[in-house]
C-alpha cells in the first residue's frame, strides 16, 4: 500500500514538472512573439514617418506648400495621439 502511494506521488510530480516545462516553454515563445512583434512596430512606424516626410519633402518641392503642412500636422497628430496613449 505504501509503495503503490509512493509510485502514485512520484508520478504526480513528474507530471507537475512536465507542466510546469510546458509552461515556461509557453512564456518563453510568447515573450519572443512580443519582442517581434514590438520590432515589427518600430519598422512599420519608421517607414510610415518615412513615408509621410517623403510626401511633404515632394509637395514642398512642386510648390504644394498647403499639402505639406497638412501631411506634416498629420504626422504630428499621430505621433501625439500614440504618445499620449502609450501613457
Amino acid at each position: 500500500m505504501a509503495e503503490k502511494s509512493m509510485d502514485a506521488e512520484v508520478l504526480l510530480q513528474e507530471k507537475a514538472l512536465s507542466v510546469r516545462e510546458i509552461e515556461i516553454r509557453s512564456r518563453e515563445r510568447q515573450e519572443k512573439q512580443e519582442h517581434t512583434d514590438y520590432r515589427l512596430g518600430v519598422l512599420v512606424a519608421v517607414l510610415v514617418v518615412i513615408l509621410f516626410l517623403s510626401v511633404a519633402v515632394f509637395s514642398i518641392n512642386i510648390g504644394a506648400y498647403a499639402v505639406a503642412g497638412a501631411v506634416i500636422a498629420a504626422l504630428a497628430g499621430i505621433i501625439w495621439s500614440v504618445r499620449r496613449s502609450s501613457h
